[in-house]
């Protein structure tokens, strides 16, 4: 399929899936202003990751609809405003047409906004890989670094759906999709990895990693289930927490 039937199939999809909102009519509209309402953005925007500049407004990444890597503006989390996209192409280290860029993870680092991505095609164990972008703005021009590292680098998972995170003056990576969850660390400039330092986090049947610290904890969050599968979906989102970024994380058994 080529990029153009490609974007021209998932626009046809989201608007889809938004005729079929506007069907659905059991409950009234609330016209109240007091309070936000969904959607509070543009549709198509998954898997979003969003950061706060130093004047205060807020910018959110998600992942490719017709758009690479689309980009929202909003000054309050609520109203938010369609801004471009990050990418002006597609990065050229992976030549499938099928091969879509996901899953964003936006940071300032190093004087930059770093911005990661997953490269993959749907379903595929192809070699899928996470990638970096870096821009002076929010908003880019992004220039593409190549990739971060791709499954034959670390064969241990789908090497997918990264979050950058930086541990007591250490950055690591955590990834994975379905095959486990996993973390390594990154060298100081954050575009490359520390060979030897994999280590685990969970097991299989999870994806899109998120970790956070609060009051002496980590908590890891990460979603579980069948995504895609209709009516008969299971997919959810659990949390487990652990006293070390590292692990191990337990549930509440």
């Amino acid at each position: 399929m080529t990029d153009t039937n490609r974007r021209r199939l998932l626009k046809s999809l989201g608007a889809g899936a938004v005729g079929a909102a506007a069907m659905s009519t059991g409950v009234a509209a609330d016209g109240a202003e007091d309070h936000y309402h969904n959607p509070v953005g543009p549709i198509g925007f998954g898997d979003v990751s969003v950061i706060q500049d130093e004047d205060g407004t807020y910018y959110a990444y998600g992942t490719e609809t017709i758009d690479i890597i689309p980009i929202a503006r909003s000054d309050d989390l609520v109203h938010w405003e369609f801004v471009g996209q990050a990418l002006e192409r597609y990065p050229d280290w992976r030549t499938e047409e099928e091969a879509g860029v996901w899953a964003p993870d936006i940071n300032y680092y190093d004087g930059q906004y770093h911005l990661y991505y997953s490269y993959s095609t749907w379903g595929s164990q192809d070699n899928p890989g996470i990638g970096l972008a870096t821009a002076d703005t929010p908003t880019g021009p992004f220039e593409d670094q190549g990739p971060v590292f791709r499954a034959e680098d670390l064969p241990m998972t789908n090497a997918i759906d990264g979050e950058f995170r930086v541990v007591d003056g250490t950055p690591y990576m955590i990834w994975g999709s379905w095959f486990g969850l996993y973390g390594v660390e990154m060298t100081p400039n954050g575009r490359d990895i520390v060979e030897g330092t994999e280590f685990h986090l969970a097991g299989n049947h999870r994806e899109g990693v998120f970790i956070i610290e609060r009051d002496d904890y980590f908590y890891l969050f990460y979603s579980t289930g069948l995504c895609c599968e209709g009516l008969d979906s299971t997919y959810r989102m659990e949390v487990g927490r652990s006293e070390s970024f590292t692990g191990p994380y337990v549930n509440q058994n």
